[in-house]
Protein backbone atom coordinates (compact mmCIF):
# COMPACT_ATOMS: atom_id res chain seq x y z
CA UNK A 1 0.00 0.00 0.00
CA UNK A 2 1.36 3.39 -0.99
CA UNK A 3 1.55 6.20 1.50
CA UNK A 4 -0.61 9.05 0.31
CA UNK A 5 0.63 12.62 0.39
CA UNK A 6 -1.52 15.62 1.22
CA UNK A 7 -1.84 16.44 -2.50
CA UNK A 8 -3.08 12.92 -3.31
CA UNK A 9 -5.63 13.01 -0.48
CA UNK A 10 -6.93 16.38 -1.74
CA UNK A 11 -7.13 14.91 -5.25
CA UNK A 12 -9.19 11.97 -3.95
CA UNK A 13 -11.68 14.29 -2.24
CA UNK A 14 -12.02 16.53 -5.31
CA UNK A 15 -12.49 13.57 -7.65
CA UNK A 16 -15.08 12.01 -5.34
CA UNK A 17 -16.98 15.31 -5.23
CA UNK A 18 -16.98 15.32 -9.05
CA UNK A 19 -18.80 11.98 -8.97
CA UNK A 20 -16.06 9.41 -9.51
CA UNK A 21 -16.64 6.25 -7.48
CA UNK A 22 -14.52 5.34 -4.49
CA UNK A 23 -13.49 2.03 -6.05
CA UNK A 24 -12.07 3.75 -9.14
CA UNK A 25 -10.19 6.24 -6.96
CA UNK A 26 -8.83 3.39 -4.86
CA UNK A 27 -7.64 1.59 -7.98
CA UNK A 28 -6.00 4.75 -9.33
CA UNK A 29 -4.07 5.32 -6.10
CA UNK A 30 -3.44 1.60 -5.45
CA UNK A 31 -5.11 1.69 -2.05
CA UNK A 32 -8.05 -0.13 -0.49
CA UNK A 33 -11.54 1.22 -1.00
CA UNK A 34 -12.01 1.64 2.74
CA UNK A 35 -8.99 3.96 2.83
CA UNK A 36 -10.81 6.28 0.42
CA UNK A 37 -13.82 6.34 2.72
CA UNK A 38 -11.56 7.05 5.73
CA UNK A 39 -10.06 10.03 3.86
CA UNK A 40 -13.54 11.29 3.05
CA UNK A 41 -14.62 10.91 6.70
CA UNK A 42 -11.64 12.93 7.89
CA UNK A 43 -12.44 15.58 5.29
CA UNK A 44 -16.09 15.76 6.37
CA UNK A 45 -15.15 16.00 10.03
CA UNK A 46 -12.14 18.37 9.92
CA UNK A 47 -12.18 19.92 6.44
CA UNK A 48 -8.94 20.39 4.50
CA UNK A 49 -6.94 20.44 7.73
CA UNK A 50 -7.99 16.85 8.37
CA UNK A 51 -6.11 15.75 5.25
CA UNK A 52 -2.76 17.20 6.31
CA UNK A 53 0.11 15.00 7.45
CA UNK A 54 0.61 14.71 11.17
CA UNK A 55 3.53 13.64 13.28
CA UNK A 56 3.24 10.02 14.31
CA UNK A 57 4.15 8.59 17.68
CA UNK A 58 3.78 9.66 21.22
CA UNK A 59 3.71 13.43 21.82
CA UNK A 60 6.77 14.84 23.53
CA UNK A 61 6.32 15.67 27.21
CA UNK A 62 7.46 19.12 28.18
CA UNK A 63 9.06 19.67 31.55
CA UNK A 64 8.22 22.52 33.87
CA UNK A 65 10.46 25.57 33.31
CA UNK A 66 11.54 25.56 36.97
CA UNK A 67 12.72 21.94 36.71
CA UNK A 68 14.70 22.78 33.58
CA UNK A 69 16.40 25.61 35.47
CA UNK A 70 17.30 23.21 38.29
CA UNK A 71 18.74 20.68 35.80
CA UNK A 72 20.81 23.33 34.04
CA UNK A 73 21.97 24.77 37.36
CA UNK A 74 23.20 21.36 38.54
CA UNK A 75 25.05 20.91 35.28
CA UNK A 76 26.70 24.35 35.41
CA UNK A 77 27.66 24.35 39.10
CA UNK A 78 28.78 20.77 39.64
CA UNK A 79 29.32 19.55 36.03
CA UNK A 80 27.14 16.52 36.85
CA UNK A 81 26.23 14.04 34.14
CA UNK A 82 22.74 12.89 33.34
CA UNK A 83 22.79 9.92 35.74
CA UNK A 84 24.02 12.02 38.66
CA UNK A 85 21.45 14.75 37.96
CA UNK A 86 18.73 12.09 37.88
CA UNK A 87 19.93 10.76 41.23
CA UNK A 88 20.02 14.23 42.85
CA UNK A 89 16.54 15.07 41.59
CA UNK A 90 15.22 11.71 42.80
CA UNK A 91 16.55 12.46 46.29
CA UNK A 92 14.76 15.84 46.17
CA UNK A 93 11.49 14.10 45.25
CA UNK A 94 11.41 14.70 41.48
CA UNK A 95 10.83 11.64 39.31
CA UNK A 96 12.25 12.72 35.96
CA UNK A 97 13.48 10.15 33.48
CA UNK A 98 17.04 9.88 32.29
CA UNK A 99 15.99 10.65 28.71
CA UNK A 100 14.07 13.80 29.66
CA UNK A 101 17.11 15.18 31.50
CA UNK A 102 19.28 14.34 28.52
CA UNK A 103 16.88 16.16 26.16
CA UNK A 104 17.12 19.31 28.30
CA UNK A 105 20.92 19.16 28.25
CA UNK A 106 20.90 18.53 24.49
CA UNK A 107 18.65 21.53 23.80
CA UNK A 108 21.00 23.76 25.76
CA UNK A 109 24.21 22.41 24.25
CA UNK A 110 25.68 20.72 27.35
CA UNK A 111 26.01 17.25 25.82
CA UNK A 112 26.63 15.88 22.35
CA UNK A 113 23.80 13.99 20.64
CA UNK A 114 24.10 10.21 20.70
CA UNK A 115 23.64 8.47 17.35
CA UNK A 116 22.08 5.46 19.08
CA UNK A 117 19.10 7.47 20.39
Amino acid sequence: MNRLTYVKRVWIVKQFNKGISASKLAMAQKIHCSAVYQILERYNEFGWDGLKDHKTGRPETLLNAKVEIVILDLRRRFVYGVCRIEQVLKNKGFMISHRQIEKVLLRNGFVKPSIKK
